[in-house]
């Protein structure tokens, strides 16, 4: 059996696997793992969930964007999974993806998960939406090289920002908006947050489609993915496991 795990800067998404089986998936807070018994136990207790065994885990492949986390979460496993070796992701590792990035060490190993997975799970060329603390638009050349992208800031970042650096703005937690024109200033934010980065995402996909000056695929994923769905008109399909899958594959082509 093998454990995906994905850290992100607001969650870590943890996905058990098993040969020819889809990913059975749930997160946790990031910052969660400063409590470290309670995040174990909450581990632990999600892998009853799935009438999994903790013995039963051989592999563990972690990805991370943030890298004080990663080693206190393999300490975590590897006391939790004694019989398991873990791997971690980096950017050096080989994989069948060309990355055409400037400076190529400055790409995060989730983007570069996410090339891979759509490599192997999809079709080229593609661009990838992944909805995250920071929300990524990223570009697969029909070639399966890594071409680059766009980092904008995510719905829950936008949100903490206009109410931490204005006066009068209150703070909102996520959630749907209704229509376009906002009535009050709540609905007027969530509007401008919510519909603003669906049109923007719709604009960038737009762009560099006709920078491919192909058609391509554009897939979707990251923790906001539902809430996006309907708002964003250009996105075909959507993965909910598309970097589980890509780091899955990263680390079966390192073997």
């Amino acid at each position: 059996m093998l454990l995906a795990i994905d850290i992100g800067n607001t969650n870590i998404t943890f996905g058990i696997k098993q040969i020819n089986c889809a990913f059975d998936v749930w997160s946790l807070p990031t910052k969660g793992i400063g409590q470290k018994d309670i995040f174990s136990s909450q581990i632990k207790k999600a892998f009853t969930r799935y009438f999994a065994r903790a013995n039963e885990v051989k592999e563990i492949v972690i990805c991370s964007v943030v890298p004080s986390v990663e080693l206190r979460l393999k300490a975590i496993c590897l006391k939790i999974f004694t019989k398991a070796k873990v791997f971690i992701l980096t950017q050096d590792i080989s994989i069948p993806v060309k990355n055409k990035y400037q400076f190529p060490e400055q790409v995060g190993t989730d983007r570069l998960a996410n090339a891979l997975s759509v490599i192997y799970n999809y079709q080229t060329p593609a661009i990838i939406v992944d909805f995250g603390t920071a929300i990524t638009v990223d570009v697969v050349s029909g070639q399966k090289e890594y071409l680059g992208g766009v980092i904008t800031p995510g719905i829950n970042m936008s949100l903490s920002v206009l109410s931490e650096k204005t006066a009068l703005l209150p703070a909102l937690k996520i959630k749907k908006p209704g229509k376009v024109l906002g009535r009050d200033t709540k609905n007027s934010i969530l509007n401008g947050v919510i519909y603003g980065s669906a049109f923007m995402i719709d604009k960038f996909i737009l762009s560099f489609k006709a920078m491919l000056k192909q058609e391509a695929v554009v897939l979707a994923t990251g923790g906001n993915l539902k809430l996006m769905q309907k708002f964003c008109q250009q996105i075909n399909i959507y993965d909910p496991c598309l970097t589980l899958k890509g780091i899955e594959k990263a680390y079966i082509l390192s073997k």
